[in-house]
């Protein structure tokens, strides 16, 4: 199982680095479509399954503060196809192909609760471990043991859903749902070990929702000096510029955007757009350049 990376405030959110993708470990729930225009919270269940356009809701209609802080609004389809409001510029809603393939890499990864790589045993990785599900007694099931759970860091919490037949809410404590960006939805279960994919669902009924966000890696090739460890950053982010360093008899001249160091990156004003290679360059001391000018030049030395 590798190790977990996190990155914690970033767009005031927290984040898990997962199959070379950032995930948001808390429900993403915004109030705004990427338009600005505000998403309507719409309490009666009548109205909310007779809707054709954006909505979201609390559990309950629950008007407590930390609730909805902790489990999000629910949201129905509409929201989802009309685009989110989102906190970076690659940051989305992913689709069911995304989760498939992060699902495939947490199994091939080890993150099975029985340690396999295979059959699908992941939902307790991907689950919260602060006792928000409900007990289950079966072994590997996401309900038992939950201190053993979110081994991956994605702490899904069990937030129900809004019925899209009749707009009750139901299965807080027991389920998880999330939409996908092309109108699918995933789940987990306090009474499985699973994650399970649906389909074919009604837009009215209300899913919680996740982000994720492209996970470019800065790599610096310090061309036969020490190591410098990669970077993992957001797109349109800063690279954080490393320990300058070092290689025996050489004296470090910067990192540049390419192997015939034409352009220096600038880590006041350069972001990173994609996976980047910089490039160590360096120079001989100067009194070293004078002994080698005095050697071809057949200078005397004193």
């Amino acid at each position: 199982m590798p190790p977990v990376i996190k990155t914690e405030n970033k767009y005031g959110l927290d984040w898990v680095l997962l199959n070379n993708r950032w995930y948001c470990v808390q429900n993403y729930s915004p109030t705004k479509l990427s338009d600005d225009t505000d998403i309507p919270i719409v309490t009666d269940g009548t109205i909310w399954i007779g809707l054709t356009t954006p909505a979201r809701c609390v559990y309950n209609n629950s008007s407590d503060s930390e609730f909805i802080e902790k489990y999000g609004y629910l949201y129905n389809r509409y929201a989802v196809d009309e685009g989110l409001k989102m906190p970076c510029a690659d940051c989305a809603v992913p689709s069911r192909a995304e989760w498939e393939s992060l699902r495939d890499w947490l199994i091939a990864s080890g993150f099975n609760w029985d340690g396999t790589t295979s059959g699908i045993k992941i939902g307790k990785s991907m689950a919260s471990s602060g006792g928000e599900w409900d007990s289950s007694a079966t072994a590997g099931h996401v309900g038992n043991n939950q201190q053993s759970n979110n081994s991956s860091g994605l702490t899904r919490l069990p937030a129900g859903w809004r019925n899209g037949n009749t707009g009750n809410f139901s299965l807080i404590g027991s389920h998880g749902f999330w939409w996908t960006n092309d109108g699918d939805r995933l789940r987990l279960r306090s009474a499985s070990e699973q994650l399970d994919f649906f389909t074919d669902d009604l837009p009215q009924f209300g899913w919680s929702i996740c982000i994720s966000a492209i996970a470019p890696v800065v790599t610096y090739n310090s061309n036969g000096g020490s190591v410098v460890d990669d970077e993992v950053t957001f797109i349109g982010e800063l690279a954080t510029q490393p320990t300058a360093p070092t290689k025996a008899g050489y004296k470090f001249a910067g990192w540049y955007k390419e192997d015939t160091f034409v352009n220096e990156w600038d880590f006041d004003t350069d972001t990173v757009t994609a996976d980047t290679t910089l490039y160590a360059k360096w120079d001989l001391p100067a009194e070293k350049t004078q002994l080698s000018l005095n050697f071809h030049t057949g200078l005397k030395i004193s």
